[in-house]
């Protein structure tokens, strides 16, 4: 298992980390590598994604940089590391290692902890006891983060609520057992927005229908920028946020007897025109425009609500920047969901 280490521990901290080389191993994996530095030095570089992953940062880590110098000559027969630097907090640590035939320096950055939602029960003070108990709930991607979070509001109201996680079957299995502790309802189901039918035949079946669903399906939307505009990073966002979505709500109005209300969270970087964030911004708009086109059409009532920046793992950040609350945002748009698809005791 990896370290968990808080930053005030990183620290001059130093270590020594067990070395050994299996050339019989090593160089069919890295026939290059091993040709040009030797087996000692290749085992050396190999250990350091173990020094950043596993030992220092650890679990919380992002590896962003090195330097190597190769020492033929040294007599080395292990590999040890020492932290130069980690502070300031938003700086990288770097560190000074040397290892059989090489040494140098690494730098990682000391990423933020994972984001835990609230737990059910402490969420029943903020929703109005039954005031979702008529709705029967679908929340694509409600295995982590924001669709977590819905699921778990929409069960304390007392909705009916089916979850789907993409390939986190733990978390899903986790919120499910939350839901059903707490005494609530939750199903729970794998679908990839990228071939919804047969798997929305299954959901809609198991869940005797819905009467709303929430579109929560999204890739990382984090990364290295590397120039103003990236069309790859557009399509990609738009294979979910308009593709996707567009095949979600057609497989769901086939499949469904009456018209379903349908959340579609966009963002507030439309409106603030971010640089960092302009393909991630485009595709929501277009999805915006998607969904009053649907809703025109009768096929779904679409619901579309700029979201201000809120605490998950994808909008968590090494600098730190004001977030909204999310039980507050949430609460609001799962409301708005109810008094578009008149629901009771909306």
């Amino acid at each position: 298992e990896p370290r968990f280490l808080r930053h005030e521990e990183l620290e001059s901290r130093e270590a020594e980390l067990p070395f050994a080389v299996d050339s019989e191993t090593l160089r069919p994996m890295f026939p290059a590598l091993s040709a040009a530095l030797g087996d000692r030095a290749a085992g050396t570089l190999t250990l350091l994604s173990r020094l950043v992953g596993m030992e220092c940062p650890g679990r919380q880590s992002l590896f962003s940089g090195l330097s190597l110098t190769v020492e033929r000559e040294n007599c080395r027969q292990s590999f040890t590391y020492r932290v130069r630097r980690s502070a300031p907090a938003f700086a990288p640590v770097e560190m000074e290692f040397g290892g059989p035939d090489l040494m140098g320096t690494v730098s990682a950055f000391f990423r933020p902890s994972e984001v835990s939602q609230p737990k059910i029960a402490a969420l029943t003070e903020r929703v109005r006891r039954g005031e979702f108990s008529s709705q029967r709930a679908l929340v694509v991607g409600g295995s982590r983060g924001l669709g977590e979070l819905t699921a778990k509001l929409l069960a304390a109201g007392g909705a009916d609520v089916a979850i789907t996680y993409a390939v986190g079957a733990k978390d899903a299995e986790r919120v499910r057992q939350e839901i059903d502790q707490y005494g609530g309802s939750c199903h729970v189901h794998q679908l990839d927005v990228l071939d919804p039918g047969n798997s929305m035949r299954a959901i809609l079946a198991d869940a005797g229908g819905i009467d709303a669903a929430y579109y929560f399906a999204t890739p990382r939307i984090t990364g290295r920028r590397k120039r103003a505009f990236e069309p790859d990073k557009l399509r990609t966002f738009e294979k979910y946020y308009v593709d996707g979505f567009a095949d979600f709500c057609s497989t769901l109005a086939g499949l469904s007897a009456q018209p379903v209300t349908v959340f579609y969270p966009s963002t507030v970087f439309i409106d603030e025109q971010s640089r960092d964030n302009v393909e991630y911004a485009m595709a929501k708009s277009a999805g915006e425009v998607l969904g009053a086109a649907l809703t025109a059409s009768g096929a779904v009532r679409v619901v579309s609500r700029r979201l201000p920046r809120m605490a998950t793992d994808q909008t968590s950040a090494i600098l730190k920047v004001e977030v909204e609350d999310s039980v507050t945002v949430l609460l609001e748009s799962i409301r708005a969901v109810n008094a578009a698809g008149g629901v009771p005791g909306s």
